[in-house]
């Protein structure tokens, strides 16, 4: 309509309709423009929202998961230190223990991956969300803490695969039965399991294992791995404490 009057002022050569009809058009495609800069503005706002939601969701998820990943490693970290004290003690165990150190050896085999879902983390990042600096930092501090514990723990230690391969298969059987619990998502063991195995089996399962010469490195090795990480696994709380508060500011500030 616009074009077809300022057309005909032209036609016409009226100046004055033609000045109004040309200021009307510009004027209406700049509202146009900002409407739609405005819609664009709102639809990023609600998505950002959306992602913060989720995203504090997914972190405290990893509150849950880290504590029972501690708690798992701190048990591994525990057979794995009596298994070296009867190493160091460098005597054959006694007939009604054998089968108990047998299991903290299989035990001090256990290994988990310590990372944490970072799918809206990732997917926030792609499309150059969160907006506020101060939001983004405090998010990458805390999965930073992460990586850094995964760059310790990220391979399967060898004392795993060697411990596994000298204890006999209907053992390991009868430890994953009755030694090992997994229940939503969290792992327990038990070492005072029942024995799945005779005695004098598991006395010479743990002569096999005590007469092994890298059981004792490898093992030293891997209990050594494990304090750190469950040091390390103690401190990303306080990380997502403060990505919680950061997020919750930001979702508090927002429109």
């Amino acid at each position: 309509m616009i074009m077809r009057r300022l057309a005909q002022s032209l036609k016409e050569q009226n100046w004055t309709a033609i000045c109004i009809e040309f200021v009307l058009l510009v004027l209406g495609v700049f509202l146009g423009i900002q409407a739609a800069n405005w819609n664009e503005a709102r639809a990023l706002d609600a998505l950002e929202r959306d992602h913060l939601r989720n995203l504090k969701a997914e972190i405290e998820k990893d509150i849950e998961v880290t504590h029972s990943r501690r708690v798992f490693y701190s048990d591994v970290n525990a057979a794995g230190e009596r298994a070296l004290a009867f190493l160091e003690a460098d005597r054959p165990c006694a007939e009604d223990q054998c089968w108990r150190l047998l299991v903290d050896f299989f035990h001090a085999s256990q290994w988990i991956d310590v990372g944490v879902t970072q799918t809206t983390y990732a997917e926030m990042r792609r499309i150059g969300l969160p907006r506020t600096r101060a939001v983004a930092l405090v998010l990458e501090r805390y999965y930073a803490q992460f990586a850094s514990i995964n760059s310790i723990s990220n391979e399967r230690p060898a004392y795993r695969l060697l411990a596994r391969g000298l204890i006999p298969a209907h053992a390991q059987q009868a430890m994953w039965a009755d030694c090992h619990e997994g229940v939503g998502g969290e792992e327990t063991f038990n070492n005072r399991c029942p024995a799945g195995i005779p005695q004098e089996q598991a006395a010479r399962a743990v002569e096999a294992l005590r007469a092994h010469a890298d059981i004792k490195p490898t093992l030293t090795q891997w209990t050594s791995t494990i304090v750190p990480i469950v040091k390390y696994l103690g401190d990303p709380n306080g990380e997502a404490s403060k990505a919680i508060a950061a997020i919750d500011r930001e979702l508090g500030a927002a429109p």
